[in-house]
């Protein structure tokens, strides 16, 4: 009974045939083809781990792959859960790829990609001057290897007959460590070690399409004809330093909205966000950054050919923590190749040269933050802290294409001991010689903040200290033009030694703490004009130098215009002082012989007592003189003296002079006391003299 079946399908089949033929052979082709992709779908799968397992035995790597996925009617292929070792050590890790194709567009010579997917992917990438190996897997370089690259473009540049498209991209969990040795494989050592970095990274994804040398017009003038059209993000960044054990960089997220590229000389993006970026981890805190921000965004990024435009760039929530090791180098130092380092990266390849200058263009840029931004200096003892708790700073107009531009700015803070920074003007910054013009203050700055590195600098102890100050700041073309008007309230100040002490007077010109002395008011605050001038062009040009001079400058000129109604000698654009030794007034003449004041030296000593008052930390220093005149005076027997600069004197006639001069500073004192209620702390008496020059006076020489 089967075998009458079976002979009549065969006879029913052989009719069909005869009469439809051309069905028959499509029904037979599509068997066949349906056939062949069950045995693809059952054989090819295997033969893949068996070919790959073997190929990485070879390479001394122990692998397993739990399965390959092949759909070639859906046009998808996947790999799960692939992992190689060797002795034991995990070299590769792939938990998913999972890519997707459409099969039409083959036919004009584009693949295309519609989905790229690639999930919890681990490898290490090691790199040394004769080998990479990616996963354990050796690849021998018989060139450097930016000559493989360059060869690579050149591949690049060369094939253009098959386009390519992709449109979804999807990367999570990869951990990627890579490291970068200055020698030979078999060379290699800790010491020439540049570069041992791991990327941790949750996800990326690319949502839109990206198109490779499917535009006519692009391949006709791009080397490389891309385009793209999409948003972008990333999420979950961290990038680990393995020489530090310190994390280099950490993202919490990014995106990239409407990216639109025409070639790489016509880029644009809608918008840039980025949140909760740090970077350069600290020694000396496990959560601490050297900077990190909140939230940083960019709109309207454009670039075309040497310029790029931005419409807005903004800064939210900066925080920072530079400082400065005990050994005076910078903590963040850490991070910097050394010089061998970088000379060892270059190569010999002439990189070609512009001629066109690179144009930027910012419209608006600001920063706003209520998070700390510290200066630590550990070379100092004790040890220099100040910072910031509070910042703004905004300016417009950031041109380099047009260098006369003014770029308005405005910048206010508060520092962490609650002094205030204002400052606002304009300036063009991208002038071939630099232009300002601004004005700002500064309120209660606290100066013991910049007592250890005082100390360090210039051997001195700021003991104690406030300053306000009404800031000028001008520039024409380079040339500064500026004025600091400075008030110092309680401002005292200690050197560590003489020779500390003999150093600063040296530099500053003048003692400093006399100056000081002689400069406070008597509600102990000095209040100064400090122009600054210089041209800041000048290689040689230094600030410091310049405001040291200039601040030593304006409290000359500050000591003239205050001292000179009170007596002070100064005449003809000269100083006739030496503040190293004293400042010089009028001094109380008396008559030949007498010792009593008369109605113009008291009132001479009335105006030193208002001076005394204003300036209650000045003393004065009163010297009593006698001269030939008081001789005569004394001595009416010596005019008969033909030669009366040498007048002959008994010990009684020298010792009544010296009496003389003695009682002419002691009631010069005593006037000071009793009739202007000056303290008596205040007026000291030196030994009294008794000269025979033309110069000596008839009196009582003051200074302080």
């Amino acid at each position: 009974m089967p075998l009458l079946q079976t002979k009549n399908f065969r006879a029913q089949l052989k009719n069909y045939h005869q009469s439809h033929p051309w069905k028959t052979r499509v029904i037979f082709l599509s068997l066949i083809f349906i056939l062949t992709l069950v045995v693809i779908r059952l054989i090819l799968p295997q033969t893949i781990i068996y070919n790959a397992t073997s190929w990485l035995k070879q390479q001394n790597i122990d692998s397993t792959i739990e399965s390959v996925n092949i759909n070639l009617l859906n046009g998808t292929v996947s790999l799960v859960n692939a992992k190689g070792s060797r002795d034991g050590k995990a070299l590769f890790n792939i938990g998913l790829i999972d890519i997707h194709w459409h099969w039409a567009p083959l036919s004009d010579k584009t693949i295309a990609v519609t989905k790229v997917v690639l999930d919890k992917l681990n490898v290490d990438i090691e790199q040394y001057t004769d080998t990479v190996i990616i996963g354990g897997v050796k690849i021998a370089l018989k060139k450097p290897l930016e000559s493989n690259i360059e060869q690579a473009d050149e591949a690049v540049e060369n094939n253009t007959s098959w386009a390519a498209t992709l449109d979804e991209i999807i990367f999570s969990n990869l951990n990627i460590c890579y490291l970068k040795h200055l020698s030979e494989i078999a060379k290699a050592q800790d010491d020439n070690k540049l570069i041992d970095y791991c990327l941790q990274l949750e996800n990326l994804s690319w949502q839109g399409s990206i198109h490779y040398a499917t535009d006519k017009n692009l391949i006709a003038s791009e080397i490389i004809p891309v385009s793209t059209a999409g948003d972008f993000s990333l999420t979950g960044l961290n990038i680990t330093d393995n020489r530090l054990n310190q994390s280099l960089a950490k993202l919490r997220s990014t995106t990239f909205n409407d990216v639109t590229i025409n070639g790489l000389n016509d880029i644009r993006i809608k918008e840039i966000i980025i949140n909760h970026l740090s970077a350069l981890q600290r020694s000396d805190d496990n959560n601490g950054a050297t900077v990190a921000l909140a939230k940083l965004s960019v709109t309207d990024l454009i670039y075309a050919t040497d310029n790029l435009s931005i419409d807005a760039i903004n800064f939210s929530e900066l925080k920072a923590h530079v400082s400065i090791n005990k050994n005076g180098k910078f903590e963040h130092d850490k991070w910097r190749l050394t010089d061998d380092d970088k000379s060892s990266t270059k190569t010999d390849k002439k990189q070609p040269v512009s001629n066109k200058p690179f144009n930027l263009s910012i419209n608006t840029l600001s920063l706003a933050t209520e998070e700390t931004i510290l200066f630590t200096d550990n070379s100092t003892t004790p040890v220099t802290k100040a910072g910031l708790q509070k910042l703004f700073f905004e300016t417009s107009k950031l041109y380099t294409a047009k260098p006369e531009t003014n770029s308005p700015f405005k910048l206010s803070a508060t520092t962490t001991r609650h002094s205030t920074i204002d400052i606002a003007g304009t300036a063009k910054l991208f002038a071939n010689k630099i232009s300002f013009d601004a004005d700002g203050k500064l309120k209660g700055f606290d100066l013991r903040a910049a007592s250890p590195a005082a100390k360090k600098a210039i051997g001195h102890i700021i003991k104690s200290g406030q300053l306000d100050a009404d800031l000028t700041l001008r520039a024409k073309e380079g040339v500064l033009d500026s004025n600091i008007a400075l008030s110092l309230y309680h401002f005292n100040i200690k050197a560590e030694s003489k020779k500390d002490a003999e150093k600063l007077d040296k530099d500053f010109g003048m003692p400093l703490n006399q100056t000081l002395v002689l400069l406070r008011d008597k509600d102990n605050s000095i209040h100064l004009d400090i122009p600054i001038t210089g041209d800041t062009s000048n290689p040689d040009f230094n600030p410091m130098h310049a405001i040291i001079k200039a601040t030593s400058k304006a409290a000359t000129v500050t000591l003239i215009t205050f001292y000179t109604p009170y007596g002070l000698i100064y005449a003809g654009g000269n100083i006739l002082f030496d503040l190293a030794t004293a400042m010089n007034f009028d001094p109380v003449e008396f008559s030949p012989g007498l010792s009593t004041l008369d109605t113009a030296g008291k009132k001479q000593l009335n105006t030193l007592a208002t001076l005394m008052t204003e300036k209650p930390q000045i003393r004065l220093t009163l010297c009593g003189m006698t001269n030939n005149r008081d001789t005569l005076s004394l001595a009416t027997d010596l005019e008969k003296q033909s030669d009366k600069n040498d007048l002959p004197l008994s010990n009684k006639q020298s010792s009544a002079l010296l009496e003389l001069a003695q009682q002419r500073q002691i009631n010069t004192k005593n006037y000071l006391i009793k009739k202007s209620g000056i303290s008596h702390d205040r007026l000291i008496l030196c030994e009294p003299e008794h000269l025979t020059d033309d110069e000596t006076i008839s009196g009582v020489e003051i200074n302080i």
